[in-house]
């Protein structure tokens, strides 16, 4: 992420990343802290967290698998309070749809669609009761990719998962979207940021 001489500020909130170790939600997981907020290092690499949140004195880890229930509740019941949930954890395929093996498409859709639903469920309660702490509502920020826009070669999968709720959305935007929608609009703010393609991935084609 870009450094500014006068970052935003989010002191006294906060927030937890999935896939926080390393990649993305590592440099997220510094901006977060670089601006005042608390943050929770979500990763299935608990090590990989533990060595992050070493270096960062407002970072805590936490191990989690976002496709188990039983870790996300595990947690859960760590937090007290939260005011942003960045799902970020996500993993990638190559592959076409002819070499594409149906337990490569359930892996990929379990962690990268599935597990939004799943840990917005969990977290949504915390979210939702942020405005009883302070003047500010809870935050679910959805690590989407531009693969759901254009075509990538050999990634089959990733133009599925963003396109699977709808074909010009991404599922990490409807999902918490639509839940939200259902509760007070006024309690909750979601959005999903495409991010662009890593230099080591092959030019959109």
């Amino acid at each position: 992420m870009q450094t500014r001489s006068d970052p935003f500020r989010l002191d006294g909130r906060i927030a937890l990343v999935t896939g926080g170790a390393s990649g993305i939600g590592e440099a997220t997981v510094k901006e977060l802290a670089r601006a005042g907020a608390e943050v929770w290092i979500a990763d299935l690499n608990f090590p990989a967290a533990e060595s992050l949140a070493a270096s960062i004195p407002s970072a805590r880890a936490l191990h989690l698998d976002v496709t188990s229930p039983e870790s996300i509740a595990a947690a859960l019941a760590q937090l007290e309070f939260l005011d942003i949930l960045v799902n970020n954890a996500g993993i990638g395929h190559v592959g076409s749809i002819e070499t594409t093996e149906p337990e490569d498409f359930d892996r990929v859709m379990n962690v990268n669609v599935r597990s939004v639903y799943l840990v917005t469920r969990a977290f949504l309660p915390l979210l939702l009761a942020v405005d009883q702490r302070h003047d500010s509502v809870g935050t679910i920020v959805n690590v989407a990719s531009v693969s759901g826009l254009v075509g990538i070669r050999q990634r089959f999968l990733l133009h599925q998962q963003r396109r699977h709720c709808r074909h010009d959305a991404p599922a990490r935007r409807r999902i918490p979207q639509n839940a939200t929608r259902q509760r007070r609009l006024s309690r909750h703010r979601t959005n999903a940021l495409r991010r662009g393609l890593p230099r080591q991935i092959p030019q959109a084609q």
